[in-house]
């Protein structure tokens, strides 16, 4: 369902407006997203009409194009453009200041008092993400620039300090697989805007299509840039149907020089990114020469990967290269060149004269190494051109890689090794970040790649969880959503894949982790989707399940439920039996008082529509408190007992004999470990510091199961990719007993435990946090 079915949703914002002298009265809930570091309220509200002032004292012309468009985007609503000034009035004035006291560049402070708005920042770019909370201050009616005059706006008064977590906030655009037009590109930057997204990566070529006009290889757009047909269903169901209508469009040099001045404007970096060696069968179509067996060559009409990639045998392979990032580098302002560096087959390579003689020649030891080479090459020629080269983590792979941007899908095995040769990460996690994948059942959902990202994941996820020391995390320098467009067709499919979980991500990527909170997230959405109509904007939407805190609620007396209230549009209802809820169940009203364990099932209904939520299922766990032993710590680590095999769930180490042991302090995986096919028991004691309920997270790839006290609190059993299970103990102070059961099959293994003390307070947890001996 998209967001024809909320249509106006905005008039249930509790907004009022109209003509002449009416006041626009602001819910005192504010709706800002991404959420701020700190906003502290006062009394008062700061009317904003035809007679405020905008004030700056400065030259500089950046700033002043900022406010001019500040202005613009005002003057349809106010009915006509305010006055900009350099002289501060005694009243009823907007004054714009840099600062260099402000410490972070894209930092702000935003103060609104009753007779004036005052905002500081280190660099326009603040001043820029001000004005953006500024404007999710004002009512969301702002965004219609076709309704009546209003001529007074309220803006409570406040105090907001901010600065993002993050200092790349990105989104990687497909256009290759299916092109759009400037006015649509320019219509996402303007969103990426208001949610202080500053990178836009703009993905320009691909098998399915070349989408950059390179005036020294025309035929790059001429031929490659056209496909014959496309396929109708998805590509890992033959027979194929197809089309049999020619896809075919690109973005001339001035239409690119167009939207980078654009993006400018809303200080956006816009990072291309030509595929190499992989993806290129429609460079291949363009230039056969560029491959190892001479073509011919046709641009591909299905999805998936192809064994004719770029012949890095060839000299001459690297002079068209250097030519295309030439033009490349002098069109894009921007620090880095995404040269892809994924998915490569090496099936034609095997085959080449030229590759093998280029392994020869140069040493190397097989057609991986070749890869590696390639890249490297590539690197000195974008280096050659003043930029830094980025590329998706198979560059990785390369251990000698310095001095590059790594863009981490899939596999996180080498970020550490990256870290230490200077390069630098940006997290965009297939699990999480991948807007391709469907958002909601398949059944009630146009067809996607596969995959189930809701939105929920795409906010809980933690680029830091992994395993980092202070200095790597500075090297861990952001986040990416990408959307991959083999089955967007259109740009209205491609606005509901993308939001809202993109506004999701935006507070992921900006907001420090002790400001996220979901439920208060799903509350300030719905005025956020009001905005995205007025914006003419298309999203996913299905009425949202009612939201809690927490999905387990571990009690010891008894205490309380509440549903966070998202909308006064929706009822809830609920059961306390373990029963499915339906349209007559008990009607949420007020907290619901919990005594003993059980489960409590609740829905949301939209009394508009009668649409119904899935539903809410949380579990009610009464806990009792474990008993510590009478000792006390001596040293601190984990012994552990490694253990080789195919493992499917924890039992099946137990069963096993033990190859080696040793202690532990800072990792729970050994580097010395070969990553597939083994299992590990980890033993010590947990030290309780505080009385109270103690919440874990476990989070791993393949399966794991933790102990305490003999007790399983934790269950992540089983073979899977990354995925954090829940639970929770109640403790005394003391020592208690822990053991941790761990495996891993193939592919990227991964181990982490967090826990939320009784006090509030969340720590990621070491072996060395643990105890080793006893006195």
């Amino acid at each position: 369902m998209n967001k024809s079915k909320l249509l106006l949703l905005f008039l249930c914002s509790i907004i009022m407006y109209g003509c002449d002298d009416t006041e626009v009265i602001h819910h005192p809930d504010l709706n800002i997203i991404p959420e701020p570091l700190s906003i502290q309220m006062s009394d008062g509200k700061f009317h904003l009409n035809t007679n405020t002032q905008l004030i700056y004292k400065g030259l500089d012309k950046e700033v002043l194009t900022t406010i001019e468009n500040f202005n613009n985007y005002l003057s349809p609503i106010l009915g006509d453009a305010l006055q900009v000034n350099d002289k501060t009035p005694p009243d009823n004035y907007i004054l714009f200041q840099v600062s260099p006291k402000i410490p972070h560049k894209e930092a702000y402070q935003l103060q609104v008092s009753e007779s004036h708005v005052h905002i500081k920042a280190n660099s326009c770019t603040g001043l820029f993400y001000a004005i953006q909370s500024l404007r999710q201050l004002l009512p969301v009616d702002v965004d219609n620039q076709k309704i009546t005059q209003i001529n007074n706006l309220l803006i409570p008064a406040l105090e907001i300090k901010d600065s993002p977590q993050f200092e790349y906030r990105g989104f990687n655009l497909d256009v290759a697989r299916h092109f759009y037009p400037v006015d649509f590109i320019k219509k996402q930057l303007d969103i990426l805007a208001l949610y202080k997204i500053n990178v836009f990566h703009w993905h320009l070529s691909d098998d399915q299509g070349w989408r950059l006009e390179i005036k020294k290889y025309p035929r790059l757009t001429s031929i490659g840039s056209k496909r014959a047909k496309t396929l109708i269903g998805h590509g890992a169901n033959p027979p194929f149907q197809y089309d049999n209508k020619v896809h075919s469009g690109f973005y001339t040099q001035e239409d690119v020089r167009d939207i980078i001045a654009y993006a400018k404007a809303r200080h956006i970096t816009v990072i291309p990114e030509i595929e190499l060696p992989a993806h290129s069968l429609a460079a291949l179509a363009a230039y056969p020469q560029l491959g190892c067996t001479g073509g011919p060559y046709e641009v591909a009409t299905n999805w998936g990967g192809f064994d004719d990639v770029i012949c890095p045998g060839k000299e001459s392979t690297y002079r068209i290269i250097e030519d295309i990032l030439g033009e490349v580098a002098n069109l894009f302002p921007s620090e880095y060149i995404h040269i892809g560096g994924d998915e490569c087959s090496k099936i034609r390579w095997r085959e080449c004269k030229h590759c093998q003689q280029r392994i020869q020649s140069e040493n190397l030891k097989n057609e991986q190494q070749l890869e590696l080479y390639f890249i490297k090459r590539v690197q000195t020629i974008a280096e050659k051109f003043g930029k830094r080269m980025a590329g998706w983590d198979e560059i990785m792979h390369n251990t000698s890689l310095k001095n590059a941007c790594v863009v981490v899908w899939n596999d996180d095995a080498r970020i550490h090794e990256s870290i230490a040769n200077n390069n630098k990460i940006v997290k965009a996690s297939n699990n999480h970040l991948y807007f391709d994948h469907y958002q909601a059942d398949p059944q009630n959902h146009p067809l996607a790649i596969g995959g189930y990202t809701p939105m929920r994941d795409v906010y809980a996820y933690n680029p830091l969880a992994d395993v980092f020391s202070p200095d790597e995390k500075a090297s861990v320098i952001g986040m990416q959503a990408n959307c991959w467009t083999e089955y967007m067709p259109n740009e209205a499919h491609v606005e509901m894949m993308i939001y809202p979980r993109l506004i999701a991500f935006a507070e992921n990527s900006w907001s420090s982790i002790d400001k996220k909170d979901w439920a208060c997230f799903n509350r300030k959405l719905e005025s956020h989707l009001a905005r995205l109509d007025l914006l003419g904007a298309n999203y996913f939407y299905e009425t949202p399940k009612p939201v809690v805190k927490n999905e387990q609620l571990n009690f010891i007396t008894p205490t309380n439920l509440s549903f966070v209230n998202i909308s006064n549009k929706y009822d809830t209802r609920y059961t306390t039996d373990g029963s499915e809820p339906t349209l007559t169940s008990e009607l949420y009203t007020s907290p619901i008082s919990v005594n003993k364990p059980g489960t409590i099932k609740a829905i949301t209904i939209d009394k508009a529509t009668g649409d119904i939520s899935k539903t809410t299922i949380v579990a009610l766990n009464k806990l009792e408190y474990a008993k510590p032993l009478n000792n006390e710590a001596k040293t601190h680590g984990l012994d552990y007992l490694l253990y080789k095999g195919r493992f499917k769930t924890v039992k099946e180490i137990q069963n096993s004999s033990a190859q080696n042991q040793g202690t532990l302090q800072n990792l729970f995986i050994p580097d010395t470990i070969h990553r597939e096919s083994f299992g590990l028991a980890f033993n010590g004691y947990f030290e309780a510091k505080q009385k109270g309920i103690y919440e874990f997270a476990l989070s791993s790839d393949d399966g794991s199961a933790m102990y305490l006290n003999e007790q399983l609190v934790v269950n992540n059993d089983g073979i899977h990719g990354k995925k954090t299970e829940f639970g929770a103990i109640a403790l005394k102070k003391g020592l208690y007993p822990f053991d941790l059961l761990y495996f891993q099959t193939t592919g990227h293994s991964q181990l982490n435990i967090t826990v939320k003390q009784p006090d509030g307070t969340t720590l990621t947890l070491f072996p060395k946090d643990f105890v080793l001996e006893l006195e």
